[in-house]
């Protein structure tokens, strides 16, 4: 049965008046990855069964102006001869940011609850892989925790909140799976993926 705990934490200790549950005790309150966004990055798709954690149209579109302008002098270098050289390094250049960011930021979280797996990226592993960050079986999945981070970006030393939902596990081995700065869209697939997989949400900010 899925609820939601509320953590308090505070610089010197962590308060888990509101849980009795010895894995809270036991996992890392620390975020799993340092900075985070401002913006909304990820975005949670529901499908029957199927629950995918992806890079928002924001992000696609971002990484899809990269490639494109690759190509486009890739292409210019093939027509004018005498600056093929430059169109093609430029060209080279775009088009490796663009596809290797697509690689790297945009990969997929998907949890299929036909074969009771998540897993990372494309399936392309037998599901007896023992390296959850890649994939696992939802029915080892204890609990989501939700942390925030307040993250210092720019000369200007200006900082905002980002939110990062973790999967956690028994042994107290945690599992990230989203991390952006809209809140309100945030909370939204957290209670979604808990409902979906059944488990407590414990909520630390």
């Amino acid at each position: 049965m899925n609820s939601t705990q509320h953590i308090t934490i505070n610089q010197f200790e962590l308060q888990l008046a509101d849980t009795d549950d010895p894995v809270a005790n036991r996992i890392s309150w620390h975020p799993m990855k340092k900075g985070g966004s401002n913006i909304k990055t990820q975005s949670m798709i529901v499908s029957g069964d199927n629950i995918r954690i992806e890079s928002s149209l924001r992000i696609k579109l971002f990484f899809a102006v990269f490639w494109v302008t690759g190509f486009m002098l890739l292409y210019a270098g093939t027509q004018v001869y005498s600056a093929s050289g430059a169109f093609y390094f430029m060209g080279i250049c775009f088009s490796a940011m663009g596809l290797g960011g697509a690689y790297f930021f945009t990969r997929t979280v998907t949890f299929d609850k036909t074969q009771g797996v998540y897993f990372r990226g494309w399936q392309g592993q037998e599901i007896t892989c023992v390296d959850r960050q890649k994939q696992g079986q939802l029915a080892d999945i204890y609990a989501l925790q939700t942390i925030s981070e307040c993250v210092r970006s720019g000369e200007d030393s200006s900082t905002f909140i980002s939110y990062e939902l973790n999967l956690v596990f028994e042994n107290g081995e945690r599992v990230n799976v989203m991390d952006h700065g809209n809140q309100s869209a945030f909370e939204d697939a957290a209670m979604s993926l808990a409902e979906f997989l059944d488990v407590s949400i414990w909520k630390a900010y």
